[in-house]
């Protein structure tokens, strides 16, 4: 039977879903806005849109800084700038490099984080 995301929208379960598209955009060496995420992930875009995401990005930055991989959140941009927004948890003066580096990085040689590994990654980053 078909799953889709809209059926089981806890952040976690959607942080998977930003972690596939963002798996394949990284891939082909592509950005991708914040509207244009929300309309991937079938959200309505809208001007509050980056906050909406932001619990569900947070999944997969705090799951990245746990691991040692890439920053993947890093090629998530704002449209009218094309850098991330204010919620990046990365520094600003390396976004260029941090976005290279996740250009460069196998994501298909990984196996992706399950909405577990994810969850458990969120709260436990933001405790320390």
């Amino acid at each position: 039977m078909v799953r889709h995301y809209a059926e089981a929208p806890s952040d976690a379960k959607r942080a998977e879903q930003i972690w596939l598209i963002f798996s394949s955009k990284a891939s082909n060496r592509q950005t991708i806005t914040y509207d244009s995420l929300a309309r991937a992930m079938g959200y309505r875009a809208s001007k509050g849109i980056a906050r909406v995401l932001g619990k569900k990005l947070g999944h997969v930055a705090y799951y990245y800084k746990q691991n040692r991989i890439p920053p993947l959140t890093v090629i998530v941009v704002r449209e009218d700038t094309g850098l991330p927004g204010k919620g990046y948890p990365g520094d600003a003066s390396t976004v260029c490099s941090d976005q290279e580096s996740v250009f460069r990085f196998k994501w298909f040689s990984v196996v992706p984080p399950t909405p577990k590994e994810l969850a458990k990654a969120y709260p436990s980053a933001k405790v320390k």
